[in-house]
């Protein structure tokens, strides 16, 4: 990944947060593709306690791969 082509970039990250989480606290995360296109992907993840039946956090991002010399997407 470190000197591959194309590389992944993130471009937008989003956050809610609904109740505290401390470390050392162990957290589960579920992960999942809301959005697929031709160089971009979207994903949406909830951060709860573990063993916790509701979120404590909920969450997403977009990946873009681009060139990495030019930084096009590809």
């Amino acid at each position: 990944i470190v000197h591959g082509d194309p590389i992944a970039l993130v471009v937008e990250t989003r956050c809610k947060y609904f109740a505290p989480l401390a470390f050392p606290e162990q957290v589960e995360l579920g992960l999942r593709v809301t959005e697929l296109g031709r160089s971009s992907v979207r994903y949406k993840l909830g951060i709860f306690s573990h063993g916790a039946m509701t979120a404590a956090a909920d969450g997403e991002f977009v990946h873009v791969a681009v060139d990495r010399a030019t930084r096009r997407p590809v």
